[in-house]
């Protein structure tokens, strides 16, 4: 394409001062195309630049294909600098005058190693220019890569003291990330007294990101007198989504007067409708109080337009594979049935047992299915990642019958060391295809994108808890079509709690799964919404109900 643009130019005037000679409109075609002589030639530079050391004219088919899957995210970045296609990106849902304003700012992100896609780069701007924000976007499009460009560029500025806080299982993915797609010195405050208190200092010395977790926000906070902090950076932040918590005062307290700060999640609602408005408040209390106030004022979709940010996949990663869902039925053996029949007599207690009657006897047919899937994938030479809220009696059960396995189960065991170290292995090693995971500590925050199967053993009570199991693999970067495999077991818990996660991923879609989500406060109460434990009783009542009818049915037919 350069070689063809570039004798195109020539035919025309083979230089700048013999373009004096040409009328207007074939001078203004010259321009047009000697600019896009130089974004090519840039663009192919990069390229050079980034794979120097894999690329050679003797590659073969298989080896380009190798190569590209490692780091297609980076591949797909580069092509659409190389193509124009990055400075297309427009959000449909924000009003032109944002969109135009953020368009238009520049970062400056010298030493910033990775290449972000066009709608990263619009974040990022978004980020920096409204200053205090809720990055909402869907699971797996790269949010922390685009608060590292913030980092970068605020570094850059002389607004060199980042703090991050994350939950401890995503605190050496934090790590690494700031190490291979920056120059920015890093710094971990957790763990002995005396470390912690020799990088604070370090930190304050000479700048860079200090990493934390969230229970370390207090202790962060009593520390020192004052904290100066330029950007402060808080991740999974539906975690402090209630405000009376001890965990949120802590980091409220802690960031409070900070100019920069970026709450990210990619679940802003999941119970109570008044969830995304208690983040905002983190942000912007006037303007939290005004959208709790004016649901029905029309200027609510310019507000709320200025603090939060949502794109999902299907807008942004055209080039992402298909994701399909199976839902794989089964039914209860005799042992499971008196097991399960045996829980619900125990009343609210039995309800855990309840959910994972089927995985109580060795003849389950969960196991079972299981077992297909994963030797399935193993003879296809693909990898699977089975979720399950129980570590003893489902992910232990099954580190038992499973083969092909990882060398650990990824639950709250493991430091976040050793989750990554497990995940890497299992990445890396072509003899292990079935890695177990404990859904509540490996939930968000990992990537596992050499998986393309997910098998789901039961039903969770949030939609969101199950969206970022699965966003585990179904991110940018995964190149093969992705299964979800989701197993129930009929006439059971499984399907009174799909009914109810059915509701609630109505709710999230309504509420929360776009930029702008003024019209949808307008018709609803959130207090009509259900804790968690009231719907437990909820769950546990109509099934109850179920079985006592079909008993009756029972005795009248005897």
């Amino acid at each position: 394409k350069l070689e063809e643009k570039l004798g195109n130019l020539e035919d025309i005037a083979p230089n700048r001062y013999l373009t004096n000679f040409i009328d207007s409109i074939t001078f203004k075609y010259w321009c047009e195309s000697e600019a896009e002589i130089y974004r090519i030639l840039d663009g192919c530079i990069q390229v050079n630049s980034t794979f120097r050391d894999c690329l050679n004219d003797n590659l073969n088919d298989q080896e380009i294909k190798a190569l590209f899957e490692k780091d297609s995210a980076t591949f797909y970045a580069l092509i659409e600098e190389i193509t124009g296609n990055k400075k297309s990106y427009n959000p449909s849902d924000l009003p032109d005058y944002i969109v135009h304003e953020v368009q238009k700012t520049k970062l400056n992100l010298k030493g910033f190693k990775a290449h972000l896609r066009s709608y990263q780069a619009f974040g990022s701007k978004y980020i920096f220019y409204f200053q205090r924000t809720l990055l909402g976007d869907e699971m797996g499009l790269g949010k922390t890569i685009q608060a590292l460009a913030v980092a970068t560029h605020l570094s850059n500025q002389g607004q060199t003291h980042c703090l991050v806080i994350s939950p401890l299982s995503v605190l050496e993915n934090w790590k690494r990330e700031i190490e291979k797609w920056t120059n920015i010195k890093c710094f971990v405050f957790r763990g002995d007294k005396a470390i912690k208190e020799q990088n604070l200092s370090k930190w304050e010395e000479s700048g860079g990101i200090l990493l934390t977790n969230y229970s370390h926000c207090r202790i962060l906070k009593e520390s020192r007198k004052n904290i100066d902090i330029d950007f402060a950076i808080v991740d999974e932040a539906h975690l402090i989504k209630n405000p009376a918590t001890k965990r949120s005062k802590n980091v409220n307290a802690l960031i409070k007067n900070c100019k920069y700060k970026l709450l990210m999640t990619g679940t802003a609602l999941e119970n109570r409708l008044d969830e995304m408005i208690n983040l905002i408040d983190f942000l912007n209390e006037s303007l939290a109080e005004k959208v709790a106030n004016n649901l029905n004022n029309k200027t609510y979709k310019t507000d709320i337009a200025q603090v939060y940010l949502r794109r999902k996949r299907k807008e942004v990663l055209h080039e992402l594979p298909a994701l399909g869902l199976t839902t794989m039925w089964s039914t209860f053996n005799e042992k499971e049935q008196d097991f399960y029949d045996q829980a619900v007599s125990e009343g609210i207690a039995g309800l855990m047992k309840m959910r994972r009657a089927a995985f109580i006897d060795e003849d389950s047919q969960k196991i079972e299915q299981i077992i297909n899937i994963c030797v399935d994938s193993h003879e296809n030479s693909e990898k699977v990642i089975v979720f399950s809220f129980f570590k003893n009696y489902v992910l232990k059960l099954l580190n038992k019958k499973l083969p092909f396995l990882a060398d650990d189960i990824i639950s709250g065991d493991l430091s976040s060391n050793q989750r990554q170290e497990v995940i890497d292995k299992f990445s890396e090693n072509p003899n292990q295809n079935v890695l177990l995971v404990q859904i509540d500590a490996g939930g968000f925050g990992l990537n596992i994108q050499a998986a393309n199967r997910v098998i789901l053993c039961e039903p969770q009570w949030k939609p969101s808890t199950e969206n970022q199991a699965i966003s585990r693999a179904y991110r940018m970067g995964q190149n093969r079509n992705v299964m979800v495999y989701r197993l129930l077991t009929k006439e059971s818990v499984d399907e009174t709690m799909m009914e109810i996660i059915h509701e609630k991923e109505d709710i999230f879609n309504t509420y929360a799964n776009d930029s702008v989500v003024a019209d949808a406060f307008m018709n609803n109460d959130s207090d009509k919404e259900e804790n968690e434990a009231v719907m437990k009783k909820k769950v546990f009542q109509i099934e109850r109900d179920r079985l006592e009818k079909k008993q009756e049915v029972v005795n009248v037919s005897e």
